[in-house]
């Protein structure tokens, strides 16, 4: 679904008659693309993959793309195992090699992996979340890059929450709170992200360890 699909869907089934001029169409946009964001934060979406390469001796990785989360990388062949920084340091010590440890911490660079030990050089490969950007119009673009199109309503769902609330009217959010968190648990299982169900669903409405204390 669009964001303009999603609009019309927040006017018609959500929001309704009654607020058919409390908001303008920017503002329900702008509900709508920060509830996507919420919602591909909280479930690491989208994915993607990307290609990109080293000289000899290189001791980072440019990706190219900017990334939230660098989840798998492999230079030439060579498989790396995420670790902590400290390690990548210690790895650094040996000769150029084949790929053994990666770091990754957006909070330094959203482009640039740290690599252990230094490489021998050659094509790299890796997945990551990409850094969402706004598209302008944002009308004609999908959430999350288009993927997981099936769950895009749960984007409607979430704005709606949060147009109630704007409007001070938090008693009339419980339906649409319920289809959200219904819809929630269903990506987390698809995902399967069993934690996610725990954040997301209160205790109450599960039937699972967690919610049995």
């Amino acid at each position: 679904m669009t964001f303009s699909d999603l609009l019309d869907m927040v006017r018609r089934e959500i929001i309704a008659d009654q607020y058919a001029d409390a908001y303008s169409d920017a503002d329900i946009e702008d509900v709508l693309w920060k509830a996507s964001v919420e919602i591909a934060a909280a479930f690491d979406i989208p994915r993607e993959l990307g290609e990109s390469s080293t000289t000899e001796g290189a001791t980072v990785v440019a990706l190219g793309v900017d990334a939230i989360r660098l989840h798998a990388l492999q230079i030439a062949g060579d498989d790396g195992v995420s670790a902590d920084i400290r390690q990548v340091w210690r790895m650094r010590a040996v000769s150029p090699g084949p790929l053994r440890y990666f770091n990754f911490d957006v909070r330094r660079s959203s482009a640039l992996a740290q690599i252990a030990p230094a490489s021998t050089g050659g094509s790299a490969n890796f997945e990551y979340t990409p850094l969402l950007e706004r598209a302008t119009p944002i009308g004609p673009s999908e959430p999350w890059n288009g993927t997981l199109s099936q769950f895009h309503t749960m984007v409607a769902y979430r704005a709606g929450i949060s147009l109630y609330e704007m409007a001070e009217r938090e008693d009339e959010t419980q339906h649409w709170t319920q289809q959200y968190e219904l819809r929630a648990a269903e990506l987390a299982a698809w995902l399967g992200r069993t934690d996610m169900a725990n954040l997301m669903i209160q205790p109450e409405a599960r039937n699972d360890k967690g919610s049995r204390g």
